[in-house]
């Protein structure tokens, strides 16, 4: 009898192993969009020049800029913001560049998708 006890409670305990697992594989806190600006140390080629006004149009790729290195997380739910993601990636596509230059810094801004 304390046999089949034990036994149930090992197979219990395996079930919820499986359900925690499966919903932790789900649940990713990391996943989503992410944008990153590193400072350049000389010149690029090509770049797009900047004032901070004009980068306020812009206020995830401003705050990336103004904290090079750091990935900034973009709420990918909100359709404006992604807009305007959107623009600005064509801005840059459209000048043939992935680089900036703001306040005599150069930028290379990378945006990533996370799983």
């Amino acid at each position: 009898m304390k046999r089949n006890t034990g036994l149930k409670i090992i197979a219990a305990s395996l079930i919820v192993l499986v359900v925690v697992y499966f919903f932790l594989a789900i649940y990713s806190p990391g996943a989503g969009l992410y944008i990153r600006a590193e400072e350049l140390p000389d010149e690029p080629d090509n770049f797009v020049d900047f004032s901070q006004n004009e980068l306020e149009k812009y206020p995830y790729i401003q705050k990336a800029v103004s904290s090079p290195g750091n990935e900034i997380k973009v709420p990918y739910e909100d359709k404006d913001v992604m807009k305007n993601i959107g623009d600005f990636g064509k801005m840059l596509q459209s000048n043939d560049t992935m680089f900036l230059k703001v306040d005599n810094k150069y930028y290379n801004v990378h945006v990533e998708w996370a799983d």
